[in-house]
């Protein structure tokens, strides 16, 4: 039984895939955000329906800092859609007006993306975290989080 556990234990950590340490404004559920330059409504309902976690507005002091910009660049890679800063606090997400123009489900799911990397995970061959994105959180991935951070989300 206890090497059942075990192995329980290293095929859900190895299947995380950590990026940088826990989030741990994660810990109770919960995340504030600021959103400059874009519809905060837009970024609450893709944390809140997208990954199942209460996303509040708050730039006073947030976890999270959305900014909407007409380029985005990433060294090495020239112009992109939009990138995460590792280790920052507050996790800051750049989104480009380019990404945008995509169209809103793709920008949606951008963003579920880019929240994925601020909670630790790195790039994987299904759900959100493909690269490019091609869903929106799915159960596997909302399963991953509940693992990682002990959370109860909401149903969505």
């Amino acid at each position: 039984m206890l090497w059942i556990l075990i192995a329980l234990v290293i095929s859900i950590s190895s299947t995380t895939e950590p990026v940088n340490d826990y989030w741990w404004t994660l810990r109770d559920g919960h995340v504030t955000f600021c959103a400059e330059g874009g519809d905060a409504g837009w970024v609450e309902r893709t944390i809140e329906e997208g990954w199942g976690i209460d996303a509040t507005f708050e730039c006073s002091k947030p976890d999270l800092i959305v900014e909407l910009l007409p380029n985005v660049y990433a060294s090495g890679y020239g112009e992109v859609c939009a990138i995460m800063h590792l280790f920052s606090n507050p996790c800051l997400v750049q989104i480009s007006s380019v990404c945008l123009a995509c169209g809103s489900e793709y920008s949606t799911r951008v963003l579920a993306h880019e929240f994925g990397h601020c909670a630790g995970f790195d790039h994987r061959e299904t759900g959100v975290m493909t690269q490019p994105p091609t869903s929106m959180p799915t159960e596997e991935d909302k399963r991953l989080m509940r693992v990682r951070y002990g959370l109860y989300l909401k149903e969505g």
